[in-house]
């Protein structure tokens, strides 16, 4: 292979990666910024929690026994309430899902 072939076939295979990159980015679901690790959530009313997806994406909250969904606006912005919750100083997973899975 002559060396300007393997240049264009190095600047072709990086486009191509960047491009799957790319499009694994956009479909992740993404929480908003006061969603964390060891975050406290408000006890006895109702918690709203938002963030980010693809557009039409389904996404899932579950915490504390609760398991809400919704679906992710033209714009990508999804939000749901859980319900109020007692105090607790246990420990809990917070998994949010859509076409990939965050925990927190």
């Amino acid at each position: 292979m002559k060396q300007t072939d393997s240049k264009i076939f190095f600047v072709a295979a990086s486009l191509c990666v960047s491009m799957l990159f790319a499009v694994a980015a956009r479909a992740n679901v993404k929480l908003a910024s006061p969603f964390t690790s060891h975050m406290v959530l408000q006890c006895d009313m109702k918690v709203p929690v938002w963030g980010t997806a693809e557009s039409g994406e389904q996404v899932t909250v579950e915490f504390a026994g609760q398991k809400v969904s919704t679906t992710a606006d033209a714009n990508g912005h999804w939000r749901v309430d859980l319900e109020p919750m007692k105090a607790s100083a246990d420990s809990r997973e917070f998994v949010v899902t859509g076409n990939h899975q965050s925990q927190i």
